[in-house]
């Protein structure tokens, strides 16, 4: 039987059907400038509070500006290289490095931990998800206010049941071992559930069979995680580490209501100082370049992410 009677029938119109006449735009018409009329408000509110402010702040940390001040002068690099080489934006640095290092390590594993328990979970699902919600719709001054009750040394309510189990009343925010602690505490307590939701919509979207597949293939726990489970997620991991580390170089209202970067200076993160150089001191120009440094170390961060998520698209 010949070939050709299985021949796709719609054959004979890939190639000698002439072009549309219709696919040409026709220039009377413009409305194919309407979704960039759409679009246009909110570039340029973008281009207003982000961009703007951007360049106008890198401007500002080549010059030696002060609030105040007339007139400025073009000083070069004097202000990056004076933060790097001072001890007090190093000081702030490391303790920054402790403070997103440890909150975004518990953030991320309690939540993953928390996320993959919950896939299994058939009954109460909407129930957990809507409790999840409420510390992230909580503000950030709002959230330090109600830790720092919890932690009053005379009337907090975690040193009343310490009390009880005949525990002596703790320090938690004077004392400069402890306070930088409760800060991330604080933190994983408002970002954790954001990891969940994000990584829990991730996993209930991997297909149900692949997991049957390799079952049936002999693969045990561990190799169905690591070859199925965190390829899956990988996408959704790099969302959350970015927010995360983000979320916390730049965190300040904390701070500022709980330790306000005390005790000694304990818990006076970079953020922190950037306000204080800046605003307390008026050295905006200082300030600004301290926020870039800041920047360029986070944007560092970044791309080690994407090396240790996808290694092999960026051999």
């Amino acid at each position: 039987m010949p070939l050709s009677k299985y021949r796709n029938p719609f054959s004979s119109f890939s190639n000698t059907s002439t072009p549309l006449k219709g696919n040409r735009r026709n220039k009377r018409n413009p409305s194919y400038v309407y979704p960039y009329l759409w679009c246009l408000p909110a570039i340029i509110i973008a281009v207003v509070t982000v961009y703007y402010p951007m360049v106008f702040s890198f401007l500002l940390s080549l010059t030696d500006y002060r609030f105040g001040a007339i007139a400025s002068n073009f000083i070069g690099l004097d202000n990056y290289v004076k933060a790097i080489v001072s001890g007090d934006f190093v000081n702030s640095l490391k303790i920054t490095f402790t403070f997103v290092f440890s909150a975004v390590l518990i953030e991320f594993l309690f939540g993953l931990g928390l996320a993959l328990f919950l896939n299994t979970v058939t009954k109460g699902e909407t129930v957990i998800k809507a409790l999840l919600t409420i510390p992230i719709s909580i503000t950030p001054i709002v959230a330090g206010l109600m830790w720092k009750w919890i932690l009053e040394p005379e009337v907090g309510i975690l040193n009343y049941f310490l009390e009880l189990l005949n525990q002596q009343k703790q320090l938690w925010l004077s004392d400069p071992n402890m306070a930088l602690w409760v800060v991330v505490l604080t933190d994983v307590w408002r970002q954790t559930p954001f990891v969940v939701i994000v990584l829990l919509a991730s996993l209930s979207a991997i297909p149900r069979d692949m997991y049957e597949a390799a079952l049936i293939d002999g693969a045990g726990m561990w190799s169905r995680f690591r070859n199925i489970t965190l390829y899956y997620i990988r996408p959704a991991m790099f969302v959350v580490l970015l927010s995360l580390t983000a979320t916390a170089f730049k965190v300040y209202d904390i701070v500022y209501i709980l330790t306000h970067g005390g005790p000694a200076g304990a818990t006076k993160v970079l953020s922190f100082e950037i306000y204080r150089i800046g605003f307390k001191f008026s050295n905006i120009a200082y300030a600004s370049a301290m926020s870039f440094l800041m920047l360029g170390i986070c944007m560092i961060i970044s791309c080690v992410y994407l090396f240790v998520i996808y290694p092999k698209e960026y051999r």
